[in-house]
């Protein structure tokens, strides 16, 4: 079983990726309508 602070740092690093990939397809959408 995992530890509660490896299930904390999962899904942190879930957030930080998921927060990036939402930066990204955003710098990219107003790239495109620029």
């Amino acid at each position: 079983s995992l530890s509660p602070v490896a299930v904390d740092v999962i899904i942190l690093g879930l957030l930080v990726s998921g927060i990036a990939s939402i930066m990204s397809s955003l710098n990219f959408i107003t790239t495109i309508m620029h």
